[in-house]
């Protein structure tokens, strides 16, 4: 979530039944959901803000672009070696692989510095994301051949 006032997203927060945990989290013991209000200037493009709503109480709430959220878990990586930032990275990139903006993604990577880590967690997931159709082809062949007989 996107916040510009420092304190004025916590109080929100805690009226519709989170808790700050942390510096930068607040968690929802019902929902189980957790939102990060991430310090410093915002690196991400405002023009890739989503906004959604949530069912349960009818408000929206601005959320930063799955490009821009993937980049900072990259930049993370980069800048602290934090095994986290690159696990969270690599899943949602892979879960979010067929619908990113590649061009957005190495654009951005380049401009940040971090082209060599975005395009490791790429690559991996290219090459699995590959032989997971493969082997998912010759599951349906196999179920196929199964039918017939």
């Amino acid at each position: 979530m996107i916040a510009v006032n420092t304190d004025f997203p916590y109080r929100v927060m805690e009226r519709i039944g989170y808790v700050k945990v942390d510096s930068k989290d607040c968690y929802h013991p019902e929902f189980h959901s957790i939102v990060e209000f991430p310090s410093g200037k915002y690196s991400g493009s405002y023009d890739r803000v989503l906004d959604y709503e949530v069912d349960e109480t009818g408000l929206t709430v601005h959320v930063q672009g799955m490009e821009d959220i993937i980049l900072d878990r990259i930049e993370s990586f980069a800048a602290t070696s934090d095994m986290r930032s690159l696990e969270w990275a690599t899943k949602m990139m892979g879960v979010l692989y067929d619908n990113l903006d590649w061009s957005y993604c190495h654009a951005q990577s380049s401009q940040r510095g971090i082209m060599q880590e975005f395009e490791d967690v790429q690559r991996s997931l290219k090459r699995y994301k590959e032989d997971y159709e493969k082997m998912m082809e010759k599951v349906k062949e196999q179920r196929s051949t199964r039918k017939k007989q």
